[in-house]
């Protein structure tokens, strides 16, 4: 009888939490979230609950075999309890997710690979599965809970997918696609650098016109566009969560003036970076 009760309550807790709006298995994601040359992490004793992280730049990782270079595009799951440690001697940015208890029943029935580095060959999936499960869980939408959770179960489906591929575990394909993808995670990390055209194609020996072409035809968008992209993800994650001053900001990115990225940022949200802050406090 207290096993039945104990599945009652547990499932009435979640209820209740999903009918708040609160996700039942993610407690918090961010995507794309930078951190200054140099940072470390250090949790000698982990967390309680799972996380789950993935990096853009090359970074110095924990995992069950002892501290490794992980290339861009790694990423690794520590379960709970599980000592975590990364380091980076550049400029830092990363996706992560953290996992509540909840999801410890389906996690271990799916079985994915925990504490070591998964590298998969075309790893976008993951920032565009973290940037959607962190829109949902901070936005104000009905039904918000469930479909983070609903994400992040399909993230991580893939990512043990990717595990189980032949080149899941390998540090890359050294192939044109991995040579760009490379490159184009060390420009996000670098995005506060006067970046041009050329200068993206001469750090890779091409043609400007031969470098635009193949880069629209792996990621969708111009080496610009998707440099702006990438400049407003990280304006949003730094106006939600530090209050860092607008021209502060703005010069951090890259930008010449608080101007031409007031005016980029408004293009591409709808509102200025003042007023985005500013919902993004009311919200919490």
């Amino acid at each position: 009888m207290g096993g039945f009760l104990d599945i009652s309550y547990c499932f009435l807790i979640q209820w209740f939490r999903k009918r708040e709006g609160e996700s039942a298995m993610v407690l918090s994601a961010r995507h794309r979230w930078p951190e200054a040359a140099g940072f470390t992490l250090h949790r000698p004793a982990g967390l309680d609950n799972y996380t789950f992280l993935h990096f853009h730049v090359e970074t110095q990782l924990l995992t069950r075999d002892g501290v490794q270079t992980a290339r861009p595009g790694t990423c690794i799951l520590y379960p709970p309890g599980a000592p975590q440690w990364f380091h980076s001697d550049g400029p830092l940015v990363h996706d992560w997710m953290h996992l509540s208890a909840d999801a410890e029943p389906w996690l271990l029935e799916l079985n994915p690979p925990l504490n070591r580095p998964v590298c998969p060959p075309d790893p976008s999936f993951i920032t565009a599965g973290i940037c959607e499960i962190e829109l949902e869980i901070n936005s104000r939408r009905r039904h918000r809970a469930a479909l983070a959770d609903a994400a992040a179960q399909i993230l991580m489906i893939r990512f043990v997918r990717a595990a189980e591929e032949p080149a899941g575990e390998s540090w890359g394909n050294p192939g044109l696609y991995a040579q760009l993808y490379r490159f184009r995670m060390d420009m996000f990390a670098r995005m506060g650098e006067p970046w041009t055209v050329e200068r993206m194609a001469a750090e890779l020996h091409m043609s400007a016109s031969r470098f635009h072409a193949v880069y629209r035809a792996y990621f969708g968008a111009s080496p610009l566009n998707d440099l702006i992209q990438a400049r407003i993800d990280a304006a949003k994650s730094a106006l939600a969560g530090s209050g860092v001053p607008v021209s502060a900001l703005a010069e951090r990115l890259g930008y010449a003036n608080a101007s031409h990225f007031s005016r980029q940022f408004r293009q591409k949200t709808g509102v200025s970076p003042s007023e985005y802050a500013r919902r993004e406090i009311d919200a919490r």
